[in-house]
């Protein structure tokens, strides 16, 4: 069974809804919907406590893989190499600063994700990183 969940912020109140085994349809659509503001991530849960969490919104996207023994994964640009460089994002209704290489496009977030709804595990064909 896998769960999905996605936030929704009026001012500081969070009203997020999570559901079991949604379609891939509705799950592509949340991630679709992020924008930074009310909608700002979504994440997809397994029974063994592995998950993928989907943040940010308009085009800049921070995604972490967490495996069963809480080990953390963040996925890449692959052509974003300066990890010294910062950008803002806003994730699970908080500002924060990530490193530019984490902040992904759309396309890679939907591959990453998908993966993650079919097999239950990492993409390793997209570049991780372990933290």
């Amino acid at each position: 069974m896998i769960k999905f969940y996605t936030d929704y912020w009026q001012g500081v109140k969070e009203l997020g809804e999570e559901i079991e085994n949604p379609s891939w349809e509705k799950v592509e659509s949340a991630i679709n919907l992020l924008n930074q503001r009310e909608k700002t991530q979504v994440v997809l849960k397994l029974e063994d406590w592995s998950n993928i969490s989907i943040g940010g919104g308009n085009g800049k996207y921070h995604v972490c893989f967490t495996t069963p023994d809480e080990r953390f994964f963040v996925l890449n640009e692959p052509n974003k190499k300066d990890m010294e460089s910062t950008e803002e994002l806003v994730v699970g209704g908080q500002i924060g600063n990530y490193p530019s290489p984490s902040i992904v496009s759309l396309n890679l977030v939907i591959k990453a994700a998908k993966f993650y709804f079919e097999y239950g595990k990492i993409n390793k064909e997209l570049s991780w990183t372990e933290e």
